[in-house]
Order: structure tokens, then sequence, then C-alpha cells
């Protein structure tokens, strides 16, 4: 989830019935580098209405994705952690979805003649952050050498990991492990989350305040409601 920017303006508004028909009066916060924000109202000791508004939010959000929508699939299309602008609503009930991404993956080039080998995105990752074992999930066809390099990228983190892929046949065959390398993800995907988180942050009417009151509000923008790009 985005923090919320600093000075992001929330406004809390005294209904019109309050004071009279043809009036609102408005006080207004700002949000701290934090994202939280503090405001005190004037109010009576039988309760004043208040409504309080939130922003719709347009932000630039990191996340990792498998690919765009429409793009082809690993290993054509390779994972990769990129900036979205992304929407925020606080009018919209339901988040858009998180894409659960594989926060290590292998590759081996294409046979010259052939079908390319794919190598399985479930890695196995041990308590210490060593890769510990990987298998080919797509064996191909048309390799001439003896064996493979596999390519290693981590979206999370992690060094020095290094692998080979044995041919028989001219597919892949078993992989072996050469270097476990140190400080690879222990978790199953790069997002963390592999589900839109709803927002709890609400532009909520009607709310009596009493006199000496202290209201505080644990609420969030959630994960995005929206975004320019879809992804998957």
């Amino acid at each position: 989830t985005e923090v919320v920017p600093e000075g992001t303006t929330i406004t809390i508004a005294m209904q019109a019935s309050e004071i009279s028909q043809n009036n609102v009066i408005s006080f207004t916060a700002m949000t701290d580098a934090n994202g939280f924000f503090e405001i005190t109202v004037p109010a009576t000791p039988n309760g004043t209405n208040y409504d309080l508004t939130f922003p719709t939010l347009v932000l630039d959000q990191t996340i990792a994705k498998n690919k765009d929508e429409g793009q082809d699939d690993f290993p054509t299309t390779l994972p990769s952690v990129v900036t979205i602008s992304t929407t925020f609503d606080p009018n919209v009930t339901s988040a858009v979805g998180i894409p659960s991404v594989p926060p290590i993956y292998g590759t081996v080039p294409a046979p010259a003649s052939g079908n390319q080998g794919v190598i399985s995105q479930s890695i196995t990752v041990n308590t210490s952050g060593e890769i510990t074992g990987m298998f080919a999930g797509i064996l191909g066809s048309g390799y001439t050498t003896t064996d493979e390099t596999i390519t290693i990228v981590s979206l999370s983190g992690g060094t020095g990991a290094t692998a080979t892929v044995a041919v028989s046949g001219g597919s892949l065959s078993t992989v072996t492990v050469t270097n476990g390398g140190s400080g690879y993800p222990t978790f199953s995907s790069a997002n963390r989350l592999t589900f839109g988180q709803n927002p709890t942050v609400d532009n909520f009417s009607d709310i009596q305040l009493r006199s000496g009151e202290i209201r505080i509000l644990d609420s969030t923008y959630g994960t995005g409601t929206s975004r320019a790009v879809s992804i998957e």
C-alpha cells in the first residue's frame, strides 16, 4: 500500500442545518509525512453533525506484474517491477486485483532450432535465503549442448545464485544449483499481497460529534481501485 502524500487536504464540514439553511462552515487539515491528520472542530454537548470528505488520489504505485493484459505468457514476457498510475477512490468499495508474481525466476535460451525449454517458477529457498531447488517445467527440444546455464533473476533481493540444467536427447533434464547465493526471498509473491485490499476510508456523512469528544479514525485507502494499465 502507498502512504497518503504529505499535504493531502481532508475536509470536515458542519452541515447547513446546524447554522442556517444557506451556510456551511468547513474546516480542513493536512496529512503529515505518515499520512496522518488531526483536526479540531466546534461542537455542542448534545452533538453537532459533520460531513467528513477524503479526496480521490492518483498516485504512482510500485507493483510487480507477470505481464500486461494481452501479452504472451512467461518466458516470452518476463515478470518485472513497474510503476503504474493508480487511482485510490474512497467512493469505490472494491479494490483492483493484485497479481501473484513469483519473486524469483530462471530462464534458459531457446535452441537454434526447436522449442525453448522453460524453468519452473516454483523455486525453493531455505530460511537462510539460499536457493536450494529448481526444475525444468517444460523440457523443450532441439538443444545441442550438454547443459545450459540458467539465468536467475530476483525481483525482491538476493545475489550470487547460479544453476545449470543438463540436456539429454536434445531436451532439458536435471537442474543443478551450483551456488545457492544469499538474501533471496522466502515469500511466494513479489507483491506480498495476492489480493486487493478494499479502501476502508469513506466519505462519511452525518457524523455527530459532542463537546470534548476525541475520535480516532483507523482507516486506509487500500491498494487502489483502478490502474492506468491492466496487468496480470
